[in-house]
């Protein structure tokens, strides 16, 4: 049963004449459970619980982020009109579902999911599926708006999206994940395809569930391997597509590095905050470059070795079990926020959103900060570094390796065609080339910070593109 409690304009654009019916089903068998659709466009305020939001008036339904606390910022510095602000600041729809699964005991498990539509001005929306027990509306707002302004820098013809489930993959087995997957693609259905919203690998997710989505998509509408991305090779995935995300936040460093510290990547001493898919990657490309990994850090410990850690070796300590502290080439570390004490070149989150904030920026011996991970530094610790003078990267140019790939693949898919590794690589860098040099001309000629100027250049290209579409 699907109860749609409100649908604007823009989203029954954006699904170009879908369907969203209150009894739709495949086979004879209802999708959905329940789920909500809620209006964009709406006004800061406080959000908690679907219960809260669905009693709140219009007006008080949208919670501000740090994506949008960073994109009013910058619009302070832009000359665009009142009404496309409001636009393209707040999402253009919201999805919610309840998904019943059963788990390996036969038990019905019920899980909350949500999709994000943030803007497709330029284009359809594209975004992560995450699997994690935090997911949360308020957070999937912000990093859908990211996504706009990510494909808007990268002047990619893509809007922001992104979608999650409040579970927790760890407890589940591969066969449940499964079910989760195609019942989540089923009940997004009407929302979902290549020109309309296309998920991709996130947080929890992997090759595997982008499979079980590219699968499920095709038993209900046919064959479309453009309905999502982050797919194995085999499943008409792209080359590079595992690395991008670690490979665009080393294109990144090497960039500022010369911009700002005036030295080459060979030789610069980092540091690593989270092991992850992005972590890891960023380590270990770095290291190939001729950096010198000094410490990486996860949750739980962390290692430190000043002459370098070996990044291949310790990814296969990792791999083994081996919590990072064990790694015998290294000395252990008790927790993550050791890496804010050692003096490094540069120090890069890479974890999840926060690791840099108000209670430890203050320790920071680093020269330099390069966000690899979304909303690696907290709103208050990134004031705190602009005091001191210390240069940050943001996530919205270093975290953006991942979503250039995609938009490959995604191309690649639409002209079922394949490129390969060496001309994917060779295009991510370009296209990140490009985006430097559109920040570096608000960075130099109007004195803004880098974070700033990337939002201002997202900005005005975004604006452009809603105003010439209009607003009939």
């Amino acid at each position: 049963h699907l109860s749609i409690v409100r649908m604007l304009p823009r989203l029954v654009r954006a699904c170009k004449g879908t369907c969203i019916n209150p009894f739709l089903s495949f086979g004879g068998k209802a999708l959905y459970s329940s789920a909500t659709i809620l209006p964009p466009h709406l006004e800061p305020g406080q959000a908690s619980t679907l219960a809260d939001e669905a009693r709140l008036p219009p007006h008080a339904r949208y919670t501000e982020s740090p994506t949008t606390f960073y994109a009013q910022q910058a619009l302070e510095h832009a000359d665009i009109n009142p009404g496309i602000q409001k636009a393209i600041i707040h999402p253009d729809g919201e999805l919610t579902v309840a998904l019943p699964v059963p788990n390996a005991q036969g038990e019905i498990e019920l899980f909350n999911a949500h999709l994000v539509m943030h803007n497709n001005a330029r284009g359809p929306f594209l975004g992560g599926l995450m699997y994690h027990p935090d997911v949360n509306l308020d957070a999937l707002r912000s990093l859908a708006a990211l996504n706009t302004w990510k494909f808007a820098l990268f002047d990619l013809p893509l809007g922001g999206a992104k979608m999650g489930v409040a579970c927790d993959p760890r407890g589940m087995d591969i066969r449940m994940q499964e079910k989760l997957t195609r019942k989540l693609t089923s009940a997004m259905g009407p929302c979902l395809g290549p020109t309309l919203c296309i998920p991709s690998a996130d947080i929890g997710t992997d090759e595997r569930h982008m499979a079980y989505i590219f699968d499920q998509y095709a038993k209900q509408k046919g064959f479309s391997p453009g309905v999502v991305t982050g797919k194995p090779l085999s499943l008409h995935g792209s080359y590079g597509r595992e690395s991008a995300g670690g490979r665009g936040a080393c294109i990144a460093a090497r960039m500022f590095l010369k911009a700002y510290l005036k030295k080459p990547l060979p030789g610069t001493t980092v540091t690593v905050q989270g092991f992850g898919k992005i972590g890891a990657w960023t380590a270990q490309l770095l290291q190939e470059a001729g950096a010198k990994i000094i410490g990486v850090s996860s949750a739980e410990t962390a290692v430190y070795n000043e002459n370098g850690l070996d990044i291949k070796a310790l990814r296969e300590h990792v791999a083994k079990g081996h919590y990072l502290a064990e790694f015998p080439e290294g000395r252990g570390i008790p927790s993550d926020d050791s890496l804010m004490d050692i003096q490094s070149d540069i120090l890069i989150p890479a974890a999840i959103a926060g690791t840099v904030n108000a209670d430890n920026v203050h320790r920071l011996q680093s020269r330099m900060v390069l966000e690899a991970s979304n909303g690696g530094i907290t709103v208050e610790a990134n004031k705190v570094l602009a005091e001191k003078g210390i240069p940050v990267c943001p996530d919205l140019f270093s975290a953006g390796g991942a979503g250039i790939v995609s938009f490959f693949e995604w191309t690649q898919n639409l002209q079922q065609m394949r490129w390969d590794e060496d001309e994917i690589l060779r295009m991510q860098e370009r296209t990140m080339e490009q985006a430097f040099e559109s920040m570096r001309q608000y960075h130099d000629q109007g004195g803004l910070s880098w974070r700033t100027s990337a939002y201002m250049v997202a900005l005005r290209r975004l604006a452009a593109a809603d105003a010439q579409r209009g607003h009939d």
